[in-house]
């Protein structure tokens, strides 16, 4: 039931190295409310993390940030993991694709917990050996999922019936980053939107940002639509192009 879109942000340093792949879902994702939730996001990234280099956090996370490293393939777990959170910060409402309702657990911590027990001997396996029938049932693919989702594979986490939105992010100044900052605004090169049609799952279609909000479902007035652009010209932030998209969906 509903109306189901996905925001898939993909973020990456000026070498494009991965930083972070994730997807927000919408059971309600039509009209103005993912397009507003992704210029909210786009002008909120942070632009600094604070220090978590003490041996207390590390400790704390060393379950996670080892699975993140070697067996999901990202060269910076931790500013992975706070980068996600930090966006997941700015979303109204319950948008996380793992269900953890029962838990008053971020989402960070409550696979981190579930890490702790898993034999540290066997992690390398977690991308090859679903494990069924406990707490960790396929947990590495949540893990993936949540951090190292790609152009790919992205559309695979959720139903998905009126279409996808991508947010292509591009951080310029790797030596801040190792310094555990995002740095000024400066040092986001280049934020750019994309849009796609599904067909319930299975992206059909780049389009433009006009295409996209004149759908039935959207309906969205030219007003709105001026506005929109107007405010991300504003901003610096683009397009990408309807080929750059069919090259990276390679569709």
């Amino acid at each position: 039931m509903g109306e189901r879109t996905q925001l898939f942000i993909n973020v990456t340093d000026e070498n494009n190295e991965k930083l972070l792949g994730t997807v927000i879902h919408y059971q309600w994702g039509i009209e103005t409310r993912m397009l507003l939730d992704a210029l909210h996001i786009a002008t909120n990234l942070p632009m600094w993390l604070y220090d978590v280099t003490n041996e207390q956090e590390k400790e704390k996370y060393r379950d996670l940030d080892y699975v993140l490293t070697n067996c999901v393939g990202l060269h910076n777990p931790k500013k992975a993991r706070l980068l996600r959170s930090e966006i997941f910060k700015l979303v109204d409402g319950n948008h996380e694709v793992m269900n953890i309702s029962e838990t008053n657990d971020t989402f960070v911590d409550y696979l981190n917990k579930l890490l702790i027990n898993y034999p540290e001997n066997q992690r390398q396996k977690l991308l090859l050996e679903p494990r069924i029938g406990n707490d960790i049932e396929c947990l590495e693919y949540e893990i993936l999922d949540a951090y190292n989702a790609t152009y790919k594979d992205f559309k695979d986490q959720c139903d998905n019936n009126d279409g996808f939105m991508i947010m292509d992010v591009e951080y310029n100044n790797q030596s801040d980053l190792d310094k555990d900052s995002f740095g000024s605004q400066n040092n986001l090169e280049k934020i750019r939107f994309g849009f796609i049609l599904s067909d319930y799952g299975n992206p059909t279609k780049p389009v433009t940002l006009e295409e996209y909000a004149k759908l039935p479902i959207n309906n969205l007035s030219d007003k709105f639509i001026n506005s929109y652009k107007g405010l991300l010209q504003s901003l610096d932030i683009g397009f990408l192009s309807i080929d750059e998209v069919k090259s990276k969906l390679e569709i």
